[in-house]
């Protein structure tokens, strides 16, 4: 059984195309995403139609950005946004009606299962004990260098052997009472590379991690960026693309 761990594609299009592109060439029959689909790029709609069209391969996890779509902004007094991301997010939510919301509702906060002895956690990060004052999970803010007893206790409710998870965008592997992986964010890098992890299951329980990471074209992006006249899209290439796209 060969899996992909994909998370963070962001409205990337041409940067998820790639990836899929690459795990069909790898014999993958089962896709996982890790959450925020949307936000930050320039194709929120096609984005979710691309990844719809995927229909049983495909397991989608909730990411944040995904749950303000779907549910509205958090109800709570400790909202981390910055005002550049509420001003972009709204247009997200402008661009995507309200068609998306009833799937994505669907979607869940986390994720365990067993293949072969081994237990695998999907979730795009680690939630805070209470919920918000609507009742919806709160995610934590992510850790900036996290080390194996900060990720043995954001994941304290989850005892898995593999632990895949996304919402900070650098790539991380840390071993601590379980292996921890961050791939990084598939569609926001300040190289234009799609990033995932292949994981390749054996029935005798044993199996191989490969991160993967092909190329994709980032002019496109760019121009979609100003064709689309994205909201705030000087400051996305900044905080999100480490000065990528600049000079």
């Amino acid at each position: 059984m060969k899996l992909a761990f994909m998370t963070d594609v962001h409205a990337n299009l041409v940067a998820l195309e790639a990836a899929l592109q690459d795990m069909n060439a790898q014999g993958v029959t089962r896709i996982i995403h890790g959450g925020d689909a949307i936000g930050i790029g320039p194709w929120p709609r096609e984005t979710l139609e691309r990844l719809h069209a995927l229909e049983n391969r495909l397991v989608p996890i909730m990411g944040n950005h995904d749950a303000w779509y779907a549910f509205g902004y958090p109800h709570t007094d400790d909202l981390w946004l910055h005002p550049n991301e509420i001003q972009h997010s709204d247009w997200v939510h402008e661009q995507l009606g309200e068609s998306f919301k009833p799937w994505i509702k669907t979607w869940p906060y986390k994720m365990r299962e067993t293949v072969h002895g081994l237990d695998l956690g999907f979730a795009h990060y680690g939630l805070k004990a209470l919920p918000d004052r609507a009742g919806y999970p709160l995610y934590h803010k992510f850790i900036e260098d996290p080390r194996a007893q900060d990720l043995d206790e954001l994941f304290a409710d989850f005892p898995v052997d593999l632990m895949f998870y996304g919402h900070h965008h650098p790539e991380s592997t840390v071993k601590g009472r379980a292996l921890y992986m961050n791939p990084g964010a598939l569609g926001c890098s300040p190289t234009p590379h799609a990033r995932y992890i292949l994981l390749e299951l054996h029935e005798n329980g044993s199996y191989t991690l490969e991160p993967r990471a092909p190329e994709y074209d980032d002019t496109v992006l760019q121009k979609a960026f100003e064709e689309k006249r994205v909201p705030e899209r000087e400051f996305i290439r900044k905080a999100f693309f480490q000065g990528h796209f600049e000079g």
